[in-house]
């Protein structure tokens, strides 16, 4: 915590973040900055969590929602990329990031407890995936698959097609 300019900390509410946050709390060094970003949609957001360890360590916290649809800064984004990425949370962090930048300098940031320990409700799936295999192909390709693809579309973080659809590798329109 020892810095020539001001630091914080993106904090989400998991594992990983608030063990960030707790790091951060050393005597005499002041109120800890922490910022989260949130989107509309309920089931996408973590601020509520990010709230709570906010709390809990007393921190100066301060939040920012997110649209799923923004299109503003993408260009720039794109160029700073400078590759192709597959990661759907590198848009939103980048405007965490340029959100945090108005306060602070060096931002702590976290990730990897949370997979280190199957902390995603995603990672269920895989206690049943050895069972599925011994479904019959015509059950899988004629009963599973379509039934999958028959159910509505949802823009929630895990709606019951994208699930089924991850899990038994079916194409979702």
């Amino acid at each position: 915590m020892v810095s020539d300019v001001p630091v914080g900390a993106m904090l989400s509410g998991g594992l990983d973040s608030s063990a960030i946050a707790r790091s951060m709390q050393r005597p005499g060094a002041g109120r800890i900055e922490s910022f989260s970003g949130g989107f509309a949609e309920s089931s996408l957001d973590e601020r509520n969590f990010a709230s709570q360890v906010a709390r809990h360590y007393h921190s100066q916290h301060r939040e920012l929602t997110l649209l799923a649809s923004a299109q503003r800064g993408l260009h720039c984004w794109v160029s700073h990329a400078e590759e192709p990425l597959a990661d759907k949370s590198a848009l939103p962090l980048y405007f965490l990031s340029e959100f945090m930048r108005k306060l602070v300098t060096l931002a702590l940031n976290r990730d990897g407890a949370d997979e280190l320990l199957a902390g995603y409700d995603t990672y269920r799936a895989s206690q049943i995936a050895p069972y599925y295999r011994y479904l019959l192909k015509w059950i899988r390709e004629n009963v599973l698959q379509p039934t999958i693809e028959w159910l509505p579309n949802s823009v929630a973080k895990y709606n019951t097609k994208m699930m089924l659809g991850r899990f038994f590798v079916v194409r979702c329109v």
